[in-house]
């Protein structure tokens, strides 16, 4: 199994995943590759493996924390610089032409994204939440149990889904866009 957690600890909320990751021992079981940001070559990771786990922060959760399965997304005009999970998944089978691994996506709700800022006194209690399902996950690498933890929610809200690195791959086509 490998788990991907995105986020970059120099701004606030962004660092949700790594916090919910640190502490993790990879082993042979498990690979674990904290990143900024999805890229191109992480595609090359999900080889060999049996399951995958994307974990990024999400401003737009409806959730502290939510689980969903991801299929392959297929993107004619992908950007190297972000990538959505599902993206790298279409990219992996297309490129390899073979079907990826199982995957998911745990989106953690975070609010303040500020460069030079510490995790919000809402992302701590996204980590509270996210802690318990992420080891339950661990404990039980199996498609059919994930599939069952899918869709969770704890901590209710009115915003819609798109992760953090939904919204810089948006803002990048649209400034790339007005040139």
């Amino acid at each position: 199994m490998v788990i991907f957690a995105c986020g970059n600890p120099s701004r606030g909320d962004d660092a949700l995943a790594l916090c919910l990751v640190d502490g993790l021992a990879e082993s042979q079981a498990l690979q674990l590759i904290c990143d900024f940001q999805l890229q191109i070559e992480h595609t090359l990771d999900l080889a060999q493996q049996d399951l995958a786990l994307f974990i990024d922060a999400d401003s737009h959760c409806l959730s502290a924390c939510q689980l969903q399965a991801l299929s392959p997304q297929a993107m004619p005009d992908y950007s190297s610089h972000s990538l959505h999970p599902a993206t790298l998944l279409g990219i992996y089978q297309h490129h390899l032409k073979q079907p990826p691994p199982p995957a998911f996506l745990l989106r953690l709700r975070g609010q303040q994204f500020a460069l030079g800022t510490g995790l919000s006194v809402q992302a701590q209690q996204t980590l509270q939440t996210a802690r318990p399902l992420l080891q339950s996950l661990l404990t039980q690498p199996c498609v059919h149990f994930w599939r069952q933890h899918c869709n969770e929610f704890i901590y209710p809200s009115t915003s819609d889904p798109q992760t953090h690195s939904d919204r810089a791959h948006t803002a990048v086509a649209r400034d790339s866009s007005a040139l």
